[in-house]
């Protein structure tokens, strides 16, 4: 019986428009989907939680790839594709050096 319930749940719930969703949410399911926003709330409904900005969830990526594709003669390249300084770029580098040390 539970199957034949869930059944019907989820064909009611895979007829939700857009139109449907309340206006305060409308925002994230234009975004990105209705059936990713009904999704995400059945995982993560009822819980608080931040969206970062952008530069946030990139720094990480962006520091592994100046890393791996530094070579000690791209500092100004890399500054201008990462759009950081050059600074940044030394930093960054030395920082790895240091790690590796460390690990050893």
């Amino acid at each position: 019986m539970k199957t034949k319930r869930c059944d019907k749940s989820v064909k009611w719930q895979d007829e939700i428009t857009i139109e449907d969703i309340d206006e305060q949410y409308r925002h994230i399911a234009e975004i990105i989907g209705v059936k990713n926003f009904i999704e995400l709330t059945k995982k993560l409904g009822g819980t608080t939680w931040y969206i970062p900005k952008i530069d946030r969830v990139l720094n990480e990526a962006r520091k592994k790839k100046i890393r791996k594709e530094f070579n000690r003669y791209n500092r100004k390249e890399l500054a201008l594709k990462y759009g950081v300084s050059e600074r940044t770029i030394s930093y960054l580098t030395e920082e790895s050096k240091y790690n590796q040390l460390k690990l050893y």
